[in-house]
């Protein structure tokens, strides 16, 4: 499945704010995965809320992860 752009912008964003945050500030990592968790799971619940199934099953290996302990891989957005 393929999410939309707008998602996966969202997500690499939110990625890209955990790293820069945690090599800023590695005391502060278990909260800034927390972050990171919060984030990804409230990027979930759009496409969920707004019928966008495709997107909706695409982000779900990212809560996954984020629920498992891992940081996921960024998405690649081609152009």
């Amino acid at each position: 499945m393929k999410m939309k752009k707008v998602y996966a912008d969202q997500l690499n964003s939110l990625l890209q704010h955990y790293h820069f945050d945690v090599e800023n500030n590695p005391q502060g990592e278990k909260n800034h995965f927390a972050v990171l968790q919060a984030g990804i799971k409230a990027l979930h619940s759009m496409p969920v809320f707004t019928h966008d199934q495709a997107s909706a099953e695409a982000l779900m290996p990212y809560v996954v992860d984020v629920v498992n302990g891992f940081i996921p891989e960024p998405v690649f957005v081609g152009v």
